[in-house]
């Protein structure tokens, strides 16, 4: 859902300007959601780079022994952060 367009239901196919006006709000999302992703990853690289390491070590992790290795890394602030988001 978008500001621009709002909350539509759309029975039948839409004229040419509202499929423009879609598609446009539809690129814009993806790209405000791939820029917020892109930031993420930077932002917590070091804390992924040891999770992966981690992985690649044991192979399997369970849900405490991520939480250990991402608070080590972050002083627990990429694990506050993705439990915000949920």
């Amino acid at each position: 859902m978008s500001d621009v367009i709002g909350p539509v239901h759309i029975k039948e196919r839409p004229g040419s300007e509202m499929q423009s006006r879609i598609d446009a709000e539809v690129v814009k999302l993806l790209k405000d959601a791939y820029e917020r992703v892109k930031s993420l990853l930077k932002k917590h690289e070091k804390s992924l780079h040891t999770l992966a390491n981690a992985l690649l070590e044991y192979k399997t992790l369970n849900a405490e022994e991520i939480k250990r290795i991402l608070e080590q890394g972050q002083g627990g602030a990429i694990s506050d952060e993705i439990v915000q988001q949920d």
